[in-house]
């Protein structure tokens, strides 16, 4: 018969105490286990979590035909991916049990921040190179910070160690082209992942053409007692933009066809994106482990945006910014893990985590009209007039320390 097990953590300064000891737990299930990390940084079963663990697996997705990351999230019960954000209609506003605020919920790629502590940035998740997704909802504040309040969303991407090789070529609606190429050396102890993808796509307005190209190459080097493993990654990924329709009363105003372009021509969202991720696990004694996670990212970004200010059933004026962000961020998790008894069985986590980031920007505002209907007149970013001049800077930085003690006090 085993018990249940409460927790002690304290994190940032903050101390939190479950609820008293449950009851007797009903034996589990003879089925296989599904390991999982992101509830309390260390590899549990699921049901031996307290908070509530969605697992999803990249083969799964991979027979589903996912290519974004709403085709992989859409069936977890309680999120919302929506139909698109800001970010283009392929990178979703995820939503937690109706929380959509960007900074509720966490997005990690292999334990590194998805944006850093700016807002995720979606774009850099390698789909298609997926081994698993854990979904934890509820809060997460006490092991990964006040972004993951509403819940965390933690994306491992594959690190084979069996050689072999696999390419992947396909096509769809709208002028859908896709292709990934994975291929894996090993050696020994030592692996050398390579993979790349690209992908093309016409969109169902027109000029809203999507293409994203993404190379990484992965290094690991296990031994009988740890493991490293080191991933650089380059990703160029482009969205054209749409505009969305004017309305009046919550009804689109006449003149304007729901299928056709009324953004600036050029408009658009570039992500040229740089990482190098790094994990590393060593013991330190038979009962102790250290792990480091470290994350590096340069992204470059190109942003034309336009929305419609006024409009009637023949014409229309616009109004837009175009602005060449540049986001860099740096990431760091060092943790201890130690097996101990004492009273029972404890399994320690204790570390500090670092966050930091930069974001500078220069551009330009811009006025113009256009003419609509179904073959609307739209000018292009060099047609219209320069307006007022744009810049900001934006430096964030977070730190703290947690510490998680699973306490088992015994077994009958």
């Amino acid at each position: 018969m085993v018990f249940s097990r409460t927790a002690l953590v304290l994190a940032g300064g903050v101390l939190g105490l479950p609820a008293s000891l449950l009851a007797q737990a009903p034996a589990k299930p003879a089925v296989a286990a599904t390991m999982v990390v992101s509830a309390t940084k260390i590899s549990e079963d699921a049901l031996d979590v307290a908070a509530p663990v969605s697992v999803i697996s990249g083969d799964e997705l991979r027979r589903r035909g996912a290519k974004t990351v709403a085709d992989a999230l859409q069936d977890v019960a309680g999120l919302d991916t929506g139909s698109g954000s800001d970010n283009g209609n392929r990178l979703a506003n995820i939503g937690v049990w109706g929380l959509k605020e960007f900074d509720a919920l966490l997005v990690t790629v292999d334990g590194v921040p998805a944006g850093g502590p700016f807002n995720p940035s979606l774009a850099q998740i390698p789909v298609e190179d997926i081994d698993r997704i854990e979904i934890v909802k509820g809060p997460q504040g006490t092991l990964y910070g006040v972004s993951a309040f509403a819940g965390m969303i933690q994306v491992f991407t594959r690190h084979p160690k069996k050689a072999g090789g696999s390419l992947t070529l396909g096509g769809g609606s709208f002028s859908d082209k896709h292709g990934n190429l994975s291929y894996t050396a090993a050696q020994g102890d030592q692996t050398i992942h390579l993979f790349g993808t690209m992908g093309r796509n016409k969109g169902w307005q027109d000029g809203t053409d999507a293409s994203s190209d993404r190379l990484s190459l992965g290094f690991t080097q296990r031994t009988k007692e740890g493991s490293v493993d080191v991933t650089a990654s380059i990703l160029r990924d482009t969205s054209y933009f749409g505009s969305p329709l004017p309305v009046d009363g919550g009804q689109p105003i006449p003149g304007f066809e729901i299928d056709r372009n009324y953004a600036i021509g050029g408009g658009r969202l570039d992500h040229r994106v740089y990482s190098l991720a790094s994990t590393v696990s060593q013991p330190l004694s038979a009962n102790v482990r250290l792990e480091n996670t470290l994350g590096l990212t340069r992204d470059e970004q190109i942003s034309v945006r336009s929305f419609i200010d006024t409009a009637d059933a023949a014409s229309a004026t616009a109004t837009g910014t175009s602005l060449t962000p540049l986001e860099t961020t740096l990431f760091d998790d060092a943790r201890i893990i130690a097996d101990f008894t004492a009273g029972g069985r404890h399994r320690l986590v204790a570390g500090i985590a670092y966050t930091s980031g930069k974001t500078t920007l220069e551009g330009t505002g811009f006025d113009f009209s256009l003419l609509t209907g179904p073959h609307p007149v739209v000018p292009t970013l060099d047609q219209v007039p320069v307006g007022d001049h744009r810049s900001a800077e934006d430096s964030r930085t977070f730190w703290g320390f947690y510490l998680n003690d699973e306490w088992t006090p015994f077994h009958a």
